[in-house]
């Protein structure tokens, strides 16, 4: 007699998959889980079909909500937003990301001084090679098709550099606006001439994000090395211009990093914003891993608190939006500036059911940070890294910031229990720039590594670990490297 089939949020979407993983003939389609508006009551009747199905309670009471919440709001946007949250709870995924990340091209033609590829104050110096990347354009074309597969929203154009550098830029604009995506477009503003504006126009172009960091021409040189005082007055017309010709779209948004040379201009800022006749002012506070003597300091950040409020009342209810996202960058900033940390580490991080980038030299990465996925080459598509079980993996690391499933269990042992991973590491801090390992380090590794081997199921999969950390700046001082600490 056939044994009760658990019907779990993990696998209601691919029974077959579980058919055969016990030995047993598909006996049914598959679910599908669109559409949302009555999915709790087609999967009731669903199950009907399968003898001896154990239906798990978590899964009936999530079908519910879901199912709910999108006929409370029942649009499309609303339902690719509920599948990303139902792909989450079930750790699969039923659609593709919401936003991408789309790097353009590395040239640029401005050296901001908080820029993290150009900055002079950089400790470390990029390559050539990797100044000199654009993307290919039948690559481009490809992804912008898979893309549309997986039903993302928006794409949006940046770069280590400046898009419209590229050859091909206003192509990749209709190409994009051709297949009815969203598309964001981040440029410094100083190649907007009047070609440029009309395939902006004509292809309507959702939305522009100028980075100027500056209001007026003293704080723009300051900002922006090399440059004279007339690029600004370049820029300032070329957005009078975009904003004079353009209808509803697109929505222009006037970007504004903070550093230590304009934050003092805050409420100028806005106010340049306003007069220019611009739809949104955004600030953000610079946060540079190789250039750290450029960020805010805490006194900084006080005074920055208190103009932003003065910003925040005097444009309330006017026609200019000023951008929220800073105060949740001022709620969660630390010492160090960085704001996401501390945040994902307690709430956990879902950027893998929401976002996806893809860097000019074609590596594929997990956000908006160079966590590397997957190069472009080793891949036919993007459509089928998004759906692989290595991209699967990457969203669980993410998801588990916030939960218990990650387990120090020595000072040497950790326990990954949503992969059933189990890592022995060997870390030694400092010393001789050498590989040598004391033999006995290597042996009490191994000899763990042995006994797990003995004693865990056998699906658990062992892992060993063998590493030394250096400071850059002598043994004995304090480590200065941002991404070092963030990893220990």
């Amino acid at each position: 007699m056939l044994n009760k089939i658990q019907i779990t949020r993990k696998n209601f979407h691919k029974l077959n998959e579980t058919f055969v993983d016990l030995g047993l003939n598909s006996i049914v389609e598959t679910f599908k889980v669109t559409p949302l508006t009555n999915i709790a009551s087609r999967f009731n009747n669903y199950v009907q079909k399968i003898p001896n199905a154990k239906i798990d309670n978590k899964l009936v009471k999530t079908l519910e909500i879901i199912q709910s919440e999108y006929n409370n709001n029942p649009i499309i946007d609303n339902e690719k937003f509920l599948l990303r949250i139902l792909g989450i709870v079930c750790n699969t995924v039923f659609i593709g990301p919401e936003y991408f990340h789309l790097d353009v091209c590395n040239p640029c033609n401005l050296r901001c001084n908080y820029c993290w590829f150009y900055s002079q104050h950089l400790e470390k110096q990029w390559s050539n090679e990797f100044k000199k990347r654009m993307i290919d354009y039948n690559d481009f074309t490809s992804l912008v098709d898979d893309l549309y597969k997986l039903e993302t929203d928006t794409i949006l154009f940046t770069g280590a550099g400046e898009p419209f550098l590229h050859p091909r830029i206003n192509d990749m604009i209709k190409f994009v606006k051709s297949k009815n995506i969203k598309l964001q477009i981040f440029t410094n503003g100083t190649l907007i001439d009047k070609k440029t504006i009309n395939t902006i126009i004509q292809s309507k172009t959702d939305e522009l994000f100028i980075s100027v960091s500056a209001s007026n021409p003293k704080t723009y040189v300051k900002v922006h090395p090399r440059q004279r005082k007339d690029m600004f007055i370049k820029t300032e017309n070329n957005i009078k211009n975009l904003v004079k010709q353009k209808n509803r779209k697109p929505n222009i948004v006037l970007l504004f990093v903070l550093c230590k040379d304009n934050y003092k201009d805050i409420i100028e800022m806005a106010d340049w914003s306003f007069k220019l006749g611009v739809d949104s002012c955004r600030y953000q506070i610079a946060h540079n891993d190789y250039a750290k003597n450029i960020e805010l300091n805490n006194k900084q950040k006080v005074y920055v608190r208190k103009q932003l409020k003065k910003v925040i009342q005097k444009y309330k209810g006017n026609r200019l939006h000023i951008n929220p996202n800073i105060l949740f960058q001022l709620e969660n900033t630390k010492k160090d500036n960085e704001w996401y940390k501390t945040h994902f580490t307690n709430k956990g991080c879902y950027v893998g059911w929401f976002f996806s980038r893809l860097w000019a030299d074609n590596m594929y990465s997990f956000c908006c940070i160079r966590k590397e996925v997957e190069h472009y080459k080793h891949r036919n598509s993007f459509f089928s890294l998004w759906n692989s079980k290595k991209y699967k993996k990457y969203r669980q690391a993410g998801k588990s910031f916030a939960k218990n499933n990650i387990e120090l269990s020595e000072n040497y042992y950790l326990i990954d229990k949503e992969t059933n991973t189990h890592h022995l590491i060997e870390l030694k801090i400092g010393g001789d720039l050498d590989n040598k390992k004391a033999r006995s380090e290597k042996e009490a590794i191994f000899e763990q590594f042995s006994i797990l081997s003995n004693t865990l199921d056998k699906d658990a999969k062992i892992k060993c670990y063998f590493a030394t950390a250096y400071n850059r700046y002598g043994e004995g001082k304090p480590w200065k490297q941002g991404r070092v600490r963030q990893f220990f």
